[in-house]
């Protein structure tokens, strides 16, 4: 997949692997593909349901839903948000809407 193609996607790559304990193995896969497989191997009572989004994009994602759509959805469904973005930013907006939503998050 060509860098043009994975732009707005969110991809492991040998540069950011100091915050992965996979390491290596998870060079070049989509980040919350690999934590939802992983999280379902050890924890098999566990749903996970990854979200493909840029939160704090100043426009719509491709299929026309922006952050405030996109949460209002998620934090009726959520249980629990495990913040792993490594955006004060985002992790602010993530925390925000968790505490307006009575949702749990954990931030690592």
């Amino acid at each position: 997949m060509s860098k043009a193609d994975r732009v707005g996607l969110d991809y492991v790559e040998p540069g950011n692997s100091i915050r992965w304990a996979a390491g290596a193995s998870a060079w070049g896969r989509r980040k919350t593909e690999f934590i939802k497989e992983n999280i379902e191997l050890e924890y098999p009572w566990t749903t996970v349901q990854p979200f493909f989004h840029r939160i704090g994009s100043a426009y719509p994602g491709a299929d026309g839903v922006g952050d405030h759509q996109l949460l209002t959805a998620l934090m009726e469904e959520t249980d629990l948000v495990i913040d792993a973005a490594a955006s004060t930013g985002v992790s602010f907006l993530l925390a925000n809407w968790c505490r307006a939503h009575s949702v749990p998050m954990i931030s690592v």
